[in-house]
């Protein structure tokens, strides 16, 4: 009867004991997320399809190994380190990835936070560029025969848009 009392007053100053549940790697974390996830939210088939080539190229060989909350600030510098030769574009679609995906494992329940703080890193923006204005005239006179998309590329050249510009 004594331990019992003493079981009872342990279990209301500590609370009930916690059980201690198995926390996957990326690699076990990686199809579910994309299924429950991308699929699931109806991401585009090229999304769908970019996520899982930053999973299988990027992610999975350097992290793959690692419990979704044994991921780390020095993983993700390091994850950084490792992609040094690639452009800091698609270095933060992976690092994009990674956030989505542990704070997607976060909202299921299966951690409890995200270990670790992702900052992406700074990009340049790409300058735009213009026609001259010989290009500038062979395009009006290939675009002649078809009247509203001459008049676009006479507004979008008369507003000075660069190539490729938005001009809706």
């Amino acid at each position: 009867q004594r331990w019992g009392e003493d079981r009872e007053r342990h279990v209301l100053q500590h609370g009930p004991p916690q059980i201690k549940k198995e926390v996957p790697t990326l690699k076990q974390f990686a199809p579910r997320f994309i299924d429950g996830h991308a699929r699931a939210n109806r991401h585009k088939p090229s999304g769908i399809a970019a996520k899982q080539l930053q999973l299988r190229v990027h992610l999975l060989p350097f992290l793959g190994h690692k419990r979704l909350d044994a991921i780390s600030n020095e993983d993700v510098q390091r994850l950084k380190a490792w992609m040094v030769v690639k452009s800091p574009k698609t270095v933060n679609n992976v690092l994009t990835t990674l956030s989505v995906l542990l704070k997607t494992a976060v909202d299921w329940g299966v951690i409890e936070r995200v270990g670790c703080s992702i900052k992406l890193l700074r990009a340049p923006k790409s300058a735009s560029g213009f026609y001259d204005f010989e290009e500038y005239e062979r395009l009006v006179e290939v675009l002649r025969t078809d009247e509203p998309t001459y008049l676009a590329a006479l507004l979008g050249g008369g507003a000075g848009l660069p190539c490729g510009g938005d001009m809706a």
